[in-house]
């Protein structure tokens, strides 16, 4: 018995260490390439989402914009200059607030789910840590969570920067404006005499109240400038043809603007051109 004991002893711990090695071993998975890594470096302007049920936000049409810069120290800065949100979005809506974020690859090893075995980027903040799998190309990054949010990405090349109207610019436009002139995008124009008085009143709440005290509505163009009214006004970005902010009016269109203490002009893409002065 004595003589057995050695090699009893032996197979044990060659068991021991079978089994040991067996429960911290990782399997083959599928690695994201270096080259993957290198490419997602970078600025990015997210200009598409879809939701797990069909639901979709498209921020390129609706002038939202949120950058993302993935740095080599694995650290993610997101800048959401529109202070817009999606508000279709279940479980991501934190990565798309202005912060900073830290990004990392990383394998977890779940044994009974075999499409899982794949190495995933990991974007974390203090409040909260998601997976997701990466599809890049040098034009564009497709980001999949777990929980089947896509995010669709294009490259901001050469530091892209789209101008932006300042807060002083957003606060002085805040009060009452008196109608001067409108031109219309095929050159016909119309003059407000003293006695065609129409009010454009901007408040601090994104209203806009048009108040036409005098001026006559002559059934053209202009009329749609002068109709008493109350409406909605935001700022966002016009990436098709500005590429800057704007100001975009309910039901008037986007302009883009130019404000002085005495003076507000606003431009219209196709040509419409509006001045209105300060009402002290």
């Amino acid at each position: 018995m004595k003589k057995l004991f050695p090699y009893l002893l032996l197979l044990f711990i060659a068991l021991f260490t079978s089994c040991n090695s067996d429960d911290t071993a990782v399997p083959s998975y599928k690695k994201i390439t270096e080259e993957q890594k290198k490419l997602l470096l970078g600025n990015w302007q997210l200009v598409q989402y879809s939701g797990p049920e069909g639901e979709s936000f498209n921020l390129f049409d609706s002038g939202v914009l949120i950058t993302y810069s993935f740095l080599p120290e694995g650290k993610l800065k997101v800048d959401n200059q529109s202070n817009r949100f999606i508000e279709t979005m279940r479980y991501s809506s934190g990565f798309t607030r202005t912060g900073e974020f830290t990004h990392l690859f990383d394998y977890v090893k779940q044994w009974d789910d075999q499409e899982n075995k794949r190495e995933k980027l990991y974007i974390n903040s203090s409040f909260n840590s998601m997976a997701f799998d990466l599809k890049v190309t040098q034009e564009q990054l497709i980001l999949i969570s777990e929980e089947g949010e896509e995010f669709v990405y294009k490259r901001m090349f050469g530091g892209t920067a789209y101008p932006t109207i300042s807060e002083e610019e957003k606060l002085a436009i805040i009060g009452q404006w008196e109608l001067i002139y409108i031109q219309a995008f095929d050159g016909t124009s119309r003059k407000f005499t003293a006695k065609e008085v129409v009010i454009y009143d901007f408040s601090m709440y994104d209203m806009l109240v048009i108040n036409n005290r005098s001026a006559e509505k002559k059934g053209d163009y202009f009329d749609r400038y002068i109709q008493t009214d109350i409406l909605n006004y935001y700022y966002q970005f016009d990436f098709l043809r500005n590429n800057r902010e704007i100001l975009a009016v309910e039901n008037l269109g986007q302009y883009v603007m130019h404000v002085t203490h005495e003076e507000l002009f606003l431009y219209h893409f196709d040509g419409d051109i509006i001045k209105l002065v300060r009402i002290e």
